[in-house]
C-alpha cells in the first residue's frame, strides 16, 4: 500500500499511458511488422505524448524453467484469427535481450515502461508452470534482478504480476487451481466468486511480499477487468496502486446486448464486423447516456482506490474491448466512435483523480487508422498531462 516511501510523488501530473502488450516483440515480422523498428514507434509514441508504456515483459521465459534451465530464445504460439492483439503465426523471440533494449531505448526518450505479463504460451509451454503464487514470485523476482543488474529499474513505472488477474486467458494454471476450471473457460472468473474463490485468490497477492523485500522502491499490483461482481471483495492490502481496466462493453449490459459484443467472445464469425457496425447505430443515437454509464463506473473505481488508500491507473480501456475498420453505410468513420469515447473517459478520469490515463486500448502501432491521427493524441494527452492530481489517488512511484 501507499506509505512514506512513495511520498514524494504528491502532486505529480497524471501521466499519459498506451498499452503495447506483447504485440511489442511479436509483431516484428514478416505480414506483421508493425513493431520492427523499436526507434521508429518510440519516437512516435513520444511525439503523441506518451510517457510511459505498458509491455509484456514475459517473465515465465525471462526467468529459468522450474527445472532450472535457462533459454534465450522461444517460438510463440499463434493468437486465434479474431484477436487482434499478438502474432497470427508462429514466431521466434528473445524476451531477455529484447526485453533490456526496448527498455532503453524507451528511457532514452523519457518513456517509463509499466510491466505486465499476459503469460503467452510457446512450443514448450513455459506458461503451464506457473501456477502457484510462489511461482509469480520466483518468476517475477528472477526478471527483477534481470533488469537490475542491467541498471533498467528507474525505468519501471510500476510491475503487474499479472493482467487482469484471475481471467483465464492469462492468467492459466492459476485459473484452474482459483476455479477448478480449465484455464480458457472465461464463464467461472465472470461469474459471482465464492469466499472459497476469493480466499485462493487473495493468496496470490501474497506473492508480492517477497518481490518488495528485494525492491522496496517499486510499485506493485496485480490488474483487473471491471467484469467480476464482486471484484471489489478482495484484499488489496498488498498492492501499491489499483489498476483497473475499463469499458463500455465490460460495464454496459445493455450496450453489450445491442451490439453483440458477446458474439466476439464466442468467437462467431464475423463478430467484430458485425460489433462496429451496431455500435455505429447504438452508439450515437444515445450518446450522452452511454458516457454518463461510463463515467458513473469510473467514478466508482476511484471511490474504491480512495477506500483503500491507493493510486488509480487505467492503462487500457473506455470504448470497445475489440474493435477494426469497417466500412459503415453512412461513411462515417468508424473510430470516430473510439476517439469520441476515449476523450470523455480521460476527462472523466481526470476529475476523478486517476493519476495513469489512457486514450484507448487501440493506440498501438497495429492499429494504424487510430495511430496516425497524430493531432488526436497529442490534444489528448496534453489534457491528461495538464490535469490535476488530488488526495489519495496520487502516483506511488
Amino acid at each position: 500500500m501507499v506509505d512514506d516511501r512513495k511520498s514524494d510523488a504528491v502532486g505529480r501530473s497524471p501521466l499519459p499511458l498506451s498499452m503495447w502488450e506483447f504485440s511489442w516483440l511479436v509483431r516484428r515480422e514478416g505480414a506483421e511488422a508493425e513493431y520492427s523498428d523499436w526507434d521508429r514507434i518510440l519516437d512516435e509514441a513520444a511525439e503523441r505524448g506518451y510517457r510511459c508504456l505498458r509491455i509484456d515483459a514475459f517473465p515465465h521465459m525471462v526467468a529459468a524453467a522450474k527445472a532450472g534451465g535457462r533459454d534465450e530464445r522461444f517460438t510463440i504460439i499463434p493468437q486465434p484469427r479474431a484477436f487482434m492483439w499478438g502474432n497470427h503465426a508462429p514466431v521466434e523471440v528473445e524476451p531477455r535481450r529484447s526485453l533490456v533494449e526496448f527498455m532503453t531505448k524507451a528511457r532514452e526518450r523519457g518513456i517509463s515502461i509499466g510491466l505486465s505479463s499476459w503469460f503467452n504460451d510457446d512450443i514448450t509451454h513455459r506458461r503451464d508452470e506457473i501456477v502457484s503464487p510462489d511461482d509469480y514470485a520466483r518468476i517475477w523476482h528472477e526478471t527483477l534482478a534481470f533488469l537490475a543488474d542491467h541498471g533498467l529499474h528507474d525505468a519501471i513505472e510500476w510491475v503487474d504480476l499479472c493482467n487482469e488477474f484471475p481471467l483465464g486467458d492469462w492468467a492459466g494454471q492459476a485459473h484452474f487451481r482459483i476455479f477448478d476450471a480449465p484455464g480458457r473457460d472465461p464463464v467461472p472468473s465472470l461469474g459471482i466468486w465464492t469466499p472459497t474463490q476469493v480466499e485462493r485468490i487473495n493468496l496470490y497477492f501474497e506473492s508480492i511480499e517477497s518481490l518488495r523485500t528485494d525492491w522496496p522502491e517499486l510499485a506493485y499490483t496485480f490488474s483487473f477487468s471491471t467484469v467480476p461482481p464482486n471484484v471489489f471483495a478482495l484484499d488489496l492490502s498488498h498492492f501499491d496502486l489499483l489498476e483497473a481496466h475499463c469499458w463500455i462493453t465490460t460495464t454496459d449490459i445493455e450496450f453489450v446486448g445491442a451490439t453483440r459484443f458477446t458474439d466476439f467472445l464466442s468467437m462467431l464469425p464475423e463478430a467484430v464486423t458485425r460489433h462496429v457496425q451496431l455500435v455505429n447505430q447504438t452508439y450515437w443515437p444515445r450518446r450522452e447516456e452511454w458516457l454518463e454509464r461510463l463515467k458513473a463506473i469510473i467514478s466508482v473505481w476511484s471511490q474504491r482506490a480512495s477506500e483503500v488508500a491507493l493510486p488509480i491507473i487505467n492503462s487500457e480501456g473506455w470504448a470497445s474491448t475489440v474493435y477494426e475498420d469497417t466500412a459503415l453505410p453512412n461513411s462515417r468513420d468508424p473510430w470516430d466512435y473510439v476517439r469520441d469515447v476515449g476523450r470523455s473517459a480521460a476527462s472523466a478520469a481526470i476529475d476523478a483523480g486517476y493519476w495513469g490515463i489512457c486514450t484507448s486500448n487501440f493506440s498501438q502501432p497495429h492499429f494504424p487508422r487510430l495511430w496516425s491521427d497524430v493531432k488526436w493524441h497529442q490534444e489528448l494527452n496534453e489534457l491528461i498531462s495538464s490535469g490535476p492530481s488530488s488526495g489519495s489517488n496520487n502516483p506511488p512511484t
